[in-house]
């Protein structure tokens, strides 16, 4: 019997993988206030979910605050890095599903500078504005999401430069279109990295998009996905 494959999302340090059963456990963690509790809640045994925080603890850093006696009794509350953790996992189950049959550029690259609201990240295709996370540092590796669908291309001498939106120049290499449909997809090769857009066979018309063009692609800083540089599903690889 043929086996469906498996695609598992996960954080990895060192041979530890921070995995979805342990994103439950840590959240039910915070949601009661106790391991012995969360434990309960989700039918694990006390001494199980101690063990695996220690291991995840080892590899990781400090992700449990023991609070012992007091007016309320003690309890467990998450450090910032546990919190850091989960939301991490969870962006990247959400961006599995969300993408599961969209064409996506991954590019790695660097947080270079922070504001209030946005965060500025230098990639192989240039420096890329996104919104800013609160795991972000400065100098932090990271890796760049880019969905097909949210790229715009223009001709370069209309495009409009604001904060809010990313461009970069690239020159078409290549285009395929789909048999059915009214959409093809276009490579653009932007500083050696190729990147994927999602248009329109009038779009196509309209640009004149042939194999030498020079473009520009244009996408939203608020729709572009960054993540912490760690190892991603292969899914997202051979997108």
């Amino acid at each position: 019997m043929k086996r469906e494959p498996i695609v598992e999302v996960y954080i990895r340090s060192g041979d530890t993988k921070f995995r979805y059963k342990d994103l439950e456990l840590l959240k039910s963690i915070e949601e009661y206030g106790s391991i012995n509790r969360a434990s309960k809640v989700l039918s694990r045994s006390y001494s199980h979910s101690q063990k695996r925080i220690d291991r995840l603890e080892n590899a990781f850093g400090r992700l449990i605050d023991r609070r012992r006696g007091g007016v309320d009794g003690g309890g467990s509350e998450l450090t910032s890095l546990a919190e850091q953790l989960v939301e991490t996992l969870e962006n990247k189950i959400t961006d599995l599903v969300v993408t599961a049959d969209t064409e996506m550029t991954v590019v790695e690259g660097r947080v270079v500078e922070m504001d209030r609201d946005l965060a500025v990240i230098d990639t192989s295709i240039g420096r890329l504005n996104t919104i800013k996370k609160g795991w972000m540092e400065l100098g932090q590796v990271t890796r760049v999401l880019i969905r097909a669908d949210i790229i715009t291309l223009q001709d370069p001498g209309r495009t409009r430069r604001t904060s809010a939106l990313n461009t970069v120049l690239g020159e078409v290499v290549g285009l395929d279109r789909s048999e059915s449909g009214g959409t093809a997809i276009v490579y653009l090769e932007v500083g050696g990295t190729t990147i994927k857009a999602v248009v329109t066979k009038n779009s196509i018309k309209n640009l004149d998009i042939t194999r030498g063009k020079e473009l520009t692609a244009t996408f939203k800083a608020t729709a572009t996905k960054v993540i912490p540089d760690a190892k991603l599903p292969d899914f997202y690889n051979n997108k």
